[in-house]
């Protein structure tokens, strides 16, 4: 109710704003829809402090009862015909698909691709690599905590701007899950998909080439694979183009009325939204931020000139109106996040060293040190590593969502990047504004990132290509139309236009194949990891507990066994790859970061101060030093896990134990059927008395081989009950075999055992003799 009572409130602005134009204004609706989301929850946990349903569900509320009242009063007649003009436009262009039947392939190939993600993102938890290390584990932390408050757990979830992770918040806060995080990208796919066709109409492209490049970005394999993950690459894209794209437009869209620059103010206010959301999703968006500044002043003053027969105080609106208009929302959206990392670091940009700010190293250093290997010695640099990554595409390979090498489909070396470098000429010679509105920060933002080969960090640069792509199919439809009769005698070129789109809906579609099946999940079968196939994802969606085969999340399943509902974990910085599977999807743990203490004591004293008992350490090169000191307090600290249960991490309990020995693993009871199968019951003890939790393995062999020497292998594992005690059936036993059970020297929920024990079980003569293992 809230999330529909939001949208109905931001179309109510958009309506209000006096947009002329129909891609204007549902573009619009999206930015203003995500720019209200992203704001409600700053202003809910950032400066109230109290992020819970209540208080959200009463602010979505009052702020939609507000905008649609305002537009009532205000507005209602512009608002009236902003939606009858949509509705029409809508209308028109569903009846005229019929007539573009390569654009209707495509629209059925997204609508199909992105229901498919969708099902992903609601039944199946989050297996993204950067999602589970740091972009959950923010609004994991503000939603246990009721506020925005630091995410120490990960250096990067604290220091990076979180716009988007705030409307993953937004749902989790009413929700209390992380399950629909995936979600938090549709607004910004169709924000990116309206915002090149919004940039094509305004270069005079018919409606079907338009809507072919807006349907084109998203349906780009980098872009649809992220739209289940919570990786904010999508994001970061749309908000760009739309930022860029309100203040491309403005010029031919505002018409004057008494004096009113009718139209400028709701562009201004646009832009500037867009342009908070963008530089609040990324640093590197700055670049956008800034040059959304310098183009909207420019804007300002060249139509607020164009009527020079009116007197300067006559024409609306005012400058500091504009600027308000402009720089507000942008502030409102992004400044949080760098004043905080300014406070906290003393770098508004770290962990990067920026504009003579300290921090971790330069991009270059960072992000550029995941240059794949075959990229390393390319010529020219990073231009000639960009090329190679997108010729990367000319044949099959795996897509994933993190894609490092080529990633925008066959359909962006083929036709796209040709298009691209085509309309660069044009806009040279005809449109500067595109060249140096659009085209250029993109490309600045690509190359600060170090990274341009990296597909998902240059999202505004694919949406840039296919409105290049609409812009080139246009100009050779016209040309073709305008010298027919010189052409009249090549028949094939009057199918130019038709052929090349063809062409692109065919690639399109055979890249979105290739990168649907098989799919982005990991799955453990029989100990190793196997890429699923679109038949093995819809099976895993049938299980009750589909995290026990997802990687990375089967090697977590074994917290809900060890650690209560509700309790507090405790981790040393850089110890942990992934935060949010130790939190739970359904926020059933809090996650807390102790320091980085080298010693057992020192680790202690942290965990006291933090108010929990748990930690989970893993023998990193850092932590080697800790997990020792940590073992050789055994009546200090309990290990609850061994082996590296968790991820390669074990859990362990501060406190006060004993120190147990003499383990005793006893068979209490046993029987033998007709048929050979048996039942054998074991009790394991020790020292301290029953031991609740411990692992049991039966082993399988021949009774004239000691046990270990021949074929022995486990047929079965099982875990002791609270009394201690483990049963074994087996079906059918074979007249030669020999068994026995054996609980391994390891931790079981005390201190480290320091022995093994075992008892062996020889079916003879229709009973079951037992008898202790040397």
């Amino acid at each position: 109710m809230c999330l529909l009572a939001t949208a109905v409130g931001s179309a109510a602005v958009v309506g209000s704003l006096r947009l002329s134009r129909t891609s204007t204004m549902v573009t619009g609706f999206w930015v203003v829809l995500a720019g209200q989301l992203a704001s409600e929850t700053l202003l809910v946990g950032g400066v109230f402090r109290r992020l819970d349903p209540t208080v959200l569900a009463a602010t979505a509320l009052a702020v939609a009862g507000a905008e649609v009242g305002g537009c009532y009063f205000w507005a209602r007649s512009a608002a009236r015909d902003a939606a009858l003009q949509v509705v029409s436009v809508a209308g028109y262009g569903i009846r005229r698909m019929r007539r573009h039947p390569a654009l209707l392939i495509l629209g059925l190939l997204v609508v199909a691709q992105y229901g498919w993600q969708i099902v992903l993102a609601v039944r199946l938890p989050q297996v993204s690599f950067d999602g589970l290390a740091y972009h959950l584990i923010g609004p994991d932390t503000w939603i246990q905590h009721h506020a925005i408050v630091h995410s120490r757990q990960n250096l990067l979830s604290d220091v990076f701007p979180a716009d988007q992770e705030l409307l993953t918040a937004w749902t989790g806060t009413f929700l209390h899950t992380m399950r629909y995080a995936g979600l938090s990208t549709l607004p910004f796919v169709a924000m990116a998909a309206s915002a090149v066709t919004m940039l094509a109409r305004n270069l005079k492209v018919r409606t079907s080439l338009a809507l072919l490049g807006g349907l084109g970005v998203v349906a780009m394999p980098a872009v649809f694979l992220q739209a289940s993950t919570a990786y904010v690459d999508i994001a970061s894209g749309a908000t760009a183009l739309a930022a860029l794209g309100f203040l491309l437009i403005v010029a031919s869209s505002v018409t004057f009325v008494r004096g009113t620059a009718r139209g400028l103010a709701g562009h201004l206010l646009l832009a500037g939204t867009a342009a908070g959301l963008a530089a609040g999703t990324k640093s590197t968006n700055l670049v956008v931020a800034a040059a959304v500044v310098v183009i909207g002043f420019v804007q300002f003053v060249r139509i607020t000139d164009i009527r020079p027969d009116l007197p300067e105080r006559t024409v609306r609106p005012r400058g500091r109106v504009g600027a308000a208009c402009l720089l507000v929302p942008l502030a409102t959206l992004s400044a949080f996040w760098y004043v905080r990392t300014w406070v906290t670091w003393k770098n508004p940009f770290y962990p990067f060293d920026v504009l003579g700010f300290p921090g971790r190293g330069t991009t270059s250093s960072i992000i550029g040190a995941s240059e794949p290997a075959t990229l390393r010695h390319a010529p020219l640099g990073l231009l000639g590593a960009t090329i190679k990554s997108w010729l990367y595409d000319l044949h099959r390979h795996a897509y994933i969502y993190d894609q490092r090498l080529g990633g925008f489909g066959l359909q962006w070396p083929l036709l796209v990047a040709p298009a691209l470098l085509l309309a660069i000429v044009w806009f040279a010679r005809r449109r500067l504004d595109y060249l140096f509105g659009l085209l250029v920060p993109v490309v600045v933002v690509a190359i600060a990132t170090s990274a341009p080969w990296w597909a998902r960090f240059t999202i505004a640069l694919a949406g840039a290509g296919c409105v290049c792509l609409a812009l080139c199919l246009e100009r050779i439809a016209r040309l073709v139309d305008e010298r027919r009769t010189v052409l009249g005698q090549l028949r094939l070129s009057r199918y130019a236009p038709t052929v090349l789109t063809a062409l692109f809906v065919a690639t399109t579609g055979l890249s979105m194949w290739w990168a649907t099946n098989p799919t982005n999940y990991a799955l453990l079968v029989h100990d190793h990891l196997k890429t699923a196939s679109l038949a093995d994802v819809r099976h895993v969606m049938t299980l009750p507990h589909p995290e026990s085969v997802l990687y990375p999340l089967f090697a977590y399943t074994d917290l809900d066994k060890v650690l209560p509902v509700g309790s507090s974990l405790a981790i040393v910085a850089d110890n942990q790859v992934f935060t949010h599977p130790l939190v739970g999807e359904d926020l059933q743990r809090r996650l807390v970061a102790v320091g980085s203490p080298d010693t057992a004591d020192q680790l202690a004293a942290a965990l006291t101060r933090s108010g929990t008992t748990f930690v989970l350490l893993r023998p990193t090169t850092t932590a080697t030093g800790l997990v020792k000191s940590v073992d050789a307090q055994p009546t200090r600290f309990l290990p609850l896990t061994s082996g590296g249960q968790i991820n390669g991490g074990d859990i362990y309990q501060l406190g006060t134990w004993p120190v147990c020995h003499d383990p005793s693993l006893a068979i209490v009871a046993s029987s033998l059927s007709t048929t050979g199968s048996f039942m054998v019951t074991a009790r394991l003890s020790d020292s301290c008395g029953i031991v609740a939790k411990a692992s049991v393995n039966l082993f399988q062999g021949d009774k004239g081989t000691p046990i270990y020497l021949g074929s022995d292998k486990v047929i079965d594992s099982r875990t002791t009950a609270a009394d201690g005690t483990v049963t074994f059936t087996v079906a059918s036993s074979p007249p030669s075999a020999r068994y026995f059970l054996r609980v391994e020297g390891q931790r079981i929920g005390r201190a480290f055992h320091s022995a093994t024990a075992s008892s062996v079980i020889t079916p003879v003569g229709g009973s079951a003799a037992t008898a202790s293992a040397p």
